[in-house]
């Protein structure tokens, strides 16, 4: 068995660019192992637009809240 040294066990990822964003969701660990002569598979998401300085915090948010749920990791 491969030792990851930390282990790494994300499958979403949020590629940031000056643009805006993007999220990828994986079906793999991000692991040697789990990319090594394995068939994988990643969806990569339109680019969402940054929203315009000092917008309400509740715009762009999803009926599911989405962005909320997101966001409470990240302050």
């Amino acid at each position: 068995m491969v030792q990851q040294d930390p282990p790494e066990f994300r499958k979403m990822m949020f590629l940031w660019f000056e643009e805006g964003f993007r999220v990828v969701i994986l079906t793999s660990n991000m692991i040697r192992a789990d990319w090594y002569q394995k068939t994988q598979r990643l969806w990569v998401s339109p680019l969402y637009p940054r929203l315009p300085k000092g917008s309400p915090e509740t715009v762009g948010e999803s009926p599911t809240l989405s962005k909320r749920n997101q966001m409470i990791g990240e302050h």
